[in-house]
């Protein structure tokens, strides 16, 4: 709890709670240091180094009082001002094209999760942990994945081709040879909810279901083209999330203020993943090696007898009379 002399930032769920106004107004009242959040001090003269962990922020605070919000009054002579942090309830999330889908196996067996439309993807992976829910026969596969931060990282997985449909039950798109990993690593506070939308005239009717999954599950790249198609777009002002109605259903993408109560301070998500298959890198390479189409060009060799013949028709070769003898 937070006390008249000190706050224990990382525990005090009350002051985390607060407002950011709130929260300026209490260390104002209290005469608490604005870098620390204890004792009776100004920020210039606490020897604590900058608590700020907001990139680029020069000013000397703790990261509780930061707001995205730059203010044309300078605090640091009297306390320390705030710049720009995320406090719970209203920092700004990057929504990605993250839609709710049910999957569904070979026999009918459905699961109801997350997916997202990857644009940067070549080739559409879900977890192995979708596979065993779903409990549907697949092929062993060994793969190569090239990412932002890997390069033909060998990966061996599961290949099953699977359905996918909107939550609605409506539209369906086939899904073939998607191949599995041991975890897709994406977030689903990166989807947007109805009420983060709600502020948005042009996107606040927009059915956004959810579901209980708690995990993105699918990642469904450009080799399934149905899926990404825009069958309609509706857009706002500039640096407004805007929203794309395809085949599976609503989504919207771009920066909004979170309603969420998960902050996501630098975590960001920066998706590409290049897939090829090992087997027929393999088999190409063997083609290339052993069934080689490209001529030789390789040195001719004489034998002694036919260096000696060449020798005597260039030495005893002429032209007499328009015609050549030897």
């Amino acid at each position: 709890m937070v006390s008249q002399y000190c706050i224990d930032s990382s525990s005090c769920k009350s002051f985390q709670s607060m407002t950011l106004a709130n929260r300026r107004t209490f260390v104002r009242k209290y005469k608490l240091c604005f870098n620390c959040l204890k004792g009776n001090r100004l920020s210039n003269n606490c020897r604590k180094p900058k608590e700020c962990s907001v990139p680029d922020c020069s000013q000397k605070h703790h990261t509780l009082l930061h707001s995205w919000i730059k203010s044309d009054f300078d605090y640091t002579v009297t306390q320390p001002s705030v710049n720009c942090a995320p406090t719970s309830g209203c920092f700004v999330k990057t929504c990605l094209e993250i839609i709710s889908v049910t999957v569904i196996g070979s026999e009918g067996q459905s699961y109801q999760t997350y997916a997202l439309l990857d644009d940067g993807a070549d080739k559409t992976l879900c977890d192995e942990r979708l596979l065993q829910t779903l409990n549907v026969s697949s092929r062993p596969m060994t793969f190569q994945i090239s990412t932002i931060n890997a390069t033909g990282s060998t990966t061996i997985g599961r290949e099953v081709d699977l359905r996918v449909r909107n939550v609605m039950g409506i539209c369906e798109v086939c899904l073939k040879n998607v191949w599995s990993v041991k975890r897709l690593p994406i977030s689903k506070n990166s989807a947007a909810s109805a009420k983060d939308i709600s502020r948005f005239h042009y996107v606040a009717d927009l059915n956004i279901p959810s579901v209980g999954a708690g995990d993105v599950m699918l990642l469904i790249g450009t080799d399934a083209p149905e899926a990404h198609i825009p069958l309609d777009v509706q857009t706002g002002k500039q640096n407004q999330p805007y929203a794309i109605r395809s085949r599976l259903g609503w989504v919207v993408r771009g920066p909004v203020q979170s309603t969420s109560d998960t902050y996501i301070g630098n975590d960001v998500n920066v998706n590409f993943s290049q897939s090829r298959d090992v087997l027929l890198q393999q088999l190409e390479r063997m083609w290339t090696t052993d069934f080689n189409d490209v001529i030789n060009c390789e040195k001719e060799l004489f034998s002694v007898e036919d260096k000696r013949t060449l020798q005597i028709m260039k030495s005893t070769l002429s032209k007499e009379n328009g015609h050549y003898k030897m």
